[in-house]
């Protein structure tokens, strides 16, 4: 499934490229190899700050997803144990003989027959 990126042109990608920002010590490196190999060192470092960054943001946040299922499996167990405990909550008795049920009288044919 191609991305909303795949779309752009060369000139576009050249452009974004151009656009990203290198320290001026990496920009002044003599040599097309030296050169490759410090933006390389340079967006590694940079990759590492930001997994660094994030590492440390999972820390700050109160609650992990494994967290927040156990709170709801908590939840949803309350709500099922007050249906079980309580039934009427919802306008129904325990008591399921005593419900009005309407009986048809048997037809006039069924009588005959007997």
């Amino acid at each position: 499934m191609p991305g909303k990126n795949d779309d752009r042109t060369p000139q576009e990608w050249r452009d974004v490229l151009a656009g990203f920002d290198y320290p001026e010590d990496v920009k002044r490196t003599k040599g097309l190899r030296a050169r490759r190999r410090a933006k390389a060192g340079h967006r590694e470092e940079t990759r590492r700050q930001t997994a660094e960054w994030v590492r440390e943001q999972r820390r700050r946040d109160p609650i992990r997803p494994a967290g927040a299922a156990i709170i709801l499996v908590l939840i949803l167990a309350l709500g099922a144990g007050a249906r079980w405990v309580w039934p009427g909550l919802l306008g129904e008795s325990h008591d399921q003989g005593s419900r009005a049920t309407a009986t048809a009288p048997p037809s006039p044919g069924r009588q005959a027959r007997g």
